[in-house]
């Protein structure tokens, strides 16, 4: 085959990239599967056909994820000095898995014979379930299809019934349905194929409209409540910076001392319950000798404001990345360490070297204890370090313990900044995924960033307040959240799952099929 036959997949892999930040179209979310779908519908049906299959679908990952994680080598650079022989590893790993979804679904439509509408939306979901469960630190879940309507978060509330795979399920049952009616008004082997498609293009305006008329009205009617006045701090301290943990404390300190008193107990909205600092504001475990000014700064500035102040620092000696508590009495026993590392910045996979470049020893750090949520000003917190909030199971687990807010603090000056080296693209990427556990779970969020963007996020989805990238600043918000304790958060990923089996049940049935085929014939 050429590469003008893989055309469908393309188109594909370029309008999903359009789906997500920072783009974030609607329209894409509903018909970006459609283009590689309906070809694979009608390619042939035997080996020929499914090895164009894999092709295409190697085409569609190879293209989509190279757009989409562009900022992966120059975030990488700053750690090591193979971050392009990583990035592409880190593409061909997830360009492989987007193989093993066009080979599936060709089985599926071809050998199983189930229909479009269901063979992607299960095929798609699984694929994603897979990705999300990647052994030895390889997990991914990062901008699955259901987080692409993050934008708009009132449309996606069934998320806190079937979470982020569920949507990814309802959005590909969209684009399956959408497909088979491209097929059949080209015939398809239906006598009537403009009655059939018609009949598949209403089903699906109901597919997607009832839903996000049920999303809108959820969030009109949610019954929320303030849990605290936040103060979000973002010191906005630069990666180059932040590569020598001495003058990185110096500036943060610094920074504090200009931002506090923008915090006036006389000034609007009013004082702060709490008081939120990004993920490693503090360089030094606060215990350290290092520490012990920078804890004697931190416990004045909880004392003149007669709140606590929730702190990101780095326990190097026990290889932690931590959150902690400074009161007005000083530091506070409880805490929290970091249990998902990122692989090749704080956990070395063992492929590329790391090191040297940052203001920790990299790849040294080790995933902490189990912990439930913290407590500080009379709210229960479920804290996210970075890019914990990508993961559902973990903010799932803090709120069945009894979390009311989650608290996101996150460094991603690596990431790049607005006008200097590095990327934006993920700067938009990775807040996008708080909002979805924000509407999973039906609690308030607060993102605290060192460079932005921070923000507050309601238990609808909607965020407000935020703090742009590149600024040193503070926010002041009262952060709602509600009591309700979603089908999602009882029941976890079970679409995830279901998806994941069906699509083996389905390869399975199609070998059988053949197998029968075969004999009949």
């Amino acid at each position: 085959m050429t590469p003008s036959h893989f055309g469908p997949a393309l188109v594909s892999a370029l309008l999903l990239v359009a789906a997500f930040p920072p783009f974030h179209l609607v329209v894409p979310s509903l018909v970006a599967l459609v283009p590689f779908a309906v070809w694979v519908a009608r390619l042939d049906p035997g080996d020929f056909g499914r090895r164009a299959a894999v092709w295409g679908a190697l085409v569609f990952g190879a293209v989509h994820y190279a757009i989409l994680l562009c900022w992966v080598v120059p975030a990488l650079s700053w750690v090591t000095a193979w971050a392009v022989p990583a990035f592409l590893a880190m593409v061909c790993l997830l360009t492989a898995l987007m193989a093993g979804f066009g080979w599936g679904l060709h089985r599926a439509v071809h050998d199983a014979r189930a229909p479009l509408w269901l063979a992607l939306p299960v095929t798609w979901t699984g694929m994603e379930w897979v990705r999300a469960h990647l052994p030895g630190g390889l997990a991914f879940p990062w901008l699955e299809l259901g987080t692409s309507l993050t934008g708009f978060p009132e449309i996606v509330g069934i998320a806190e019934l079937v979470g982020t795979r569920g949507v990814s399920f309802w959005l590909a049952g969209a684009n399956g349905l959408l497909g088979a009616a491209v097929v059949a008004s080209r015939g398809g082997g239906d006598r009537r194929p403009g009655r059939s498609a018609g009949l598949l293009l209403g089903a699906a305006a109901m597919v997607i409209a009832v839903p996000a008329v049920w999303g809108l009205w959820r969030a009109a009617t949610l019954d929320t409540r303030v849990a605290a006045r936040v103060a979000i701090v973002q010191p906005n301290i630069p990666a180059d910076v932040k590569r020598d943990p001495t003058a990185a404390l110096e500036r943060t300190l610094e920074a504090l001392e200009r931002l506090v008193p923008r915090l006036d107990p006389g000034s609007a909205p009013g004082p702060p319950d709490l008081v939120v600092l990004p993920e490693g504001a503090i360089p030094y475990d606060l215990g350290a000798t290092e520490a012990v000014a920078a804890t004697d700064a931190l416990t004045g500035h909880a004392r003149a404001l007669g709140a606590p102040l929730l702190v990101g620092a780095y326990d190097v000696g026990m290889g932690w990345n931590s959150m902690l508590v400074v009161t007005p009495d000083g530091l506070a026993d409880d805490r929290y360490d970091k249990q998902r590392l990122v692989p090749l910045v704080e956990r070395d996979v063992g492929l590329f070297p790391v090191g040297g470049a940052a203001e920790v020893p990299l790849g040294l750090f080790r995933p902490g204890p189990e912990a439930g949520p913290m407590e500080a000003a009379g709210v229960r917190l479920g804290p996210l370090i970075c890019w914990e909030a990508v993961f559902q199971e973990d903010v799932r687990r803090h709120r069945r313990a009894g979390a009311e807010l989650l608290v996101n603090a996150t460094n991603d000056a690596w990431h790049g900044d607005a006008s200097g080296r590095g990327s934006t693209t993920a700067l938009r990427q990775h807040p996008a995924h708080l909002v979805m556990r924000a509407i999973e779970t039906r609690m308030g969020a607060v993102r605290a960033a060192n460079t932005g963007v921070s923000f507050f996020v309601d238990p609808t989805g909607r965020t407000h307040g935020e703090i742009p990238v590149s600024t040193e600043d503070v926010r002041v918000a009262d952060v709602r959240t509600s009591d309700v304790m979603t089908l999602h958060t009882r029941l976890g990923d079970v679409v995830g799952r279901g998806s994941a089996v069906a699509s083996l049940l389905l390869v399975l049935w199609g070998f059988g099929s053949k197998r029968r085929l075969s004999r009949s014939g």
